[in-house]
């Protein structure tokens, strides 16, 4: 299992069309194979600042997300152009049997 976590920060003019891009980000991914959880947050005292969680089965699963249509268009042709700061990170479980 892999948690991904990306934080997107975009211009005021541009907060309604990342907006749309996630919305398609968001609602496609969670139809792919190997995807556990895919959802946008939106930062409570920074309107132009989203969180999205990623939760995949493997990196195999996150290479085919990046092979889809739609995250080329809404997120490589899209937020990523959209967006002045991005930072994201890649995470594995601690304890991947479960808790100890």
């Amino acid at each position: 299992m892999l948690l991904q976590t990306i934080t997107y920060r975009f211009p005021a003019d541009y907060v309604d069309a990342a907006i749309e891009h996630l919305r398609i980000i968001e609602r496609e991914s969670v139809k792919e194979p190997g995807c556990r959880a895919f959802i946008v947050y939106r930062k409570t005292d920074d309107p132009r600042t989203f969180f999205l969680y990623e939760l995949w089965e493997d990196q195999a699963a996150i290479d085919y997300h990046f092979t889809q249509q739609f995250v080329i268009d809404h997120v490589v042709n899209g937020i990523r152009i959209l967006a002045e700061e991005r930072r994201a990170a890649t995470f594995t479980p601690l304890f991947p049997d479960g808790p100890g």
